[in-house]
């Protein structure tokens, strides 16, 4: 029972970790993506503001 419990705790952190890597990998991507987009937002507001 301790054997198998632990085994499928391991096989769950394993498959975690890779998944969280790959999350935190497009989390970031995404967080890229968003911050250039809001600067490119900020960027022609600002212009418009100014002009």
């Amino acid at each position: 029972m301790l054997k198998h419990e632990y085994g499928e705790k391991s096989l769950f952190g394993w498959i975690d970790s890779t998944a969280l890597k790959s999350l935190k990998l497009e989390l970031k991507e995404i967080v890229k993506a968003r911050i250039r987009s809001t600067a490119r937002y900020a960027n022609t507001r600002i212009f418009k503001i100014g002009g």
